[in-house]
């Protein structure tokens, strides 16, 4: 499974989510592009108040 640390007060924090921002930079789309997909139900997600999380399966899913 695919895992990204993060340090955050000198502790190892392991990230189950990534941001819009996040996703279009790894399929090398735009942000505007991804929350269409978000709101298609075509990428998995979850909302946050006004913040989209997309969880890492998703992001495996979409990249393999």
């Amino acid at each position: 499974m695919l895992e990204l640390e993060a340090s955050e007060r000198n502790l190892n924090v392991v990230r189950k989510f990534l941001s819009v921002q996040e996703l279009a930079k790894i399929l090398s789309v735009s942000k505007s592009f991804v929350y269409s997909m978000l709101e298609k139900d075509k990428i998995k997600g979850k909302k946050m108040g006004r913040r989209w999380l997309i969880p890492l399966a998703e992001v495996e899913r979409l990249t393999a």
